[in-house]
């Protein structure tokens, strides 16, 4: 064999130990996952994770698990069957919202890296906490005189910035200690404004 054509044979090879080393290690992220037939887009979703969580959790595997615990939620349902069909993750309303809370907070738990990371919520996701302690707020048994308003401003002046992954996906707020000291100075503040 001549050394040209040896050299050409290497030149093959070694492009395609690369390519395939290439193909194995890096592959690209899937822009949809596909569960029983239906293609949903991850992308928005990993947005919204990687804006909200950025490295306290594993965005990837987060989404996949909320986007496939979110369709067995409501596979038996026809018309949310159908708008996962069409949009993919969606809001529901009612009851089933609280089912949906449940999906997130197991999925974020499931694939936490950092529960120490620190949050910065702004915009939406800022709105989205605050609906959190409004329900929170509306779930507890307080018998003073306060401003709900007052209170969640208060509190969410006082966590922004503080407020780590774990902390903020908590199942219930009064057994996070940093939360509920917060609360306590907050409510001395909001005491005997009106609701």
């Amino acid at each position: 064999m001549k050394s040209g054509t040896k050299y050409t044979l290497l030149l093959v090879l070694f492009f395609l130990l690369v390519w395939a080393w290439k193909s194995l290690s890096f592959k690209e992220k899937p822009d949809e996952i596909v569960i029983d037939g239906i293609h949903t887009p991850i992308k928005p979703c990993l947005s919204v994770m990687n804006d909200i969580f950025g490295a306290g959790v594993d965005s990837n595997k987060a989404c996949d698990c909320v986007i496939r615990e979110f369709y067995e939620f409501v596979k038996y349902d026809s018309l949310e069957l159908a708008k996962f069909k069409e949009i993919g993750f969606h809001e529901l309303e009612g009851e089933k919202s609280k089912g949906v809370g449940l999906i997130l907070e197991k999925c974020f738990r499931a694939n936490m890296l950092d529960s120490n990371y620190r949050l910065h919520l702004t915009g939406m996701y800022l709105e989205g906490f605050r609906k959190k302690l409004h329900t929170w707020l509306d779930s507890q048994s307080l018998q003073i005189d306060y401003s709900k308003d007052s209170l969640v401003n208060c509190i969410t002046d006082k966590v922004y910035g503080n407020l780590t992954v774990g902390e903020f996906i908590a199942p219930d707020y009064s057994k996070v200690d940093k939360f509920m000291t917060l609360f306590k100075q907050c409510i001395g503040q909001s005491k005997n404004r009106t609701k």
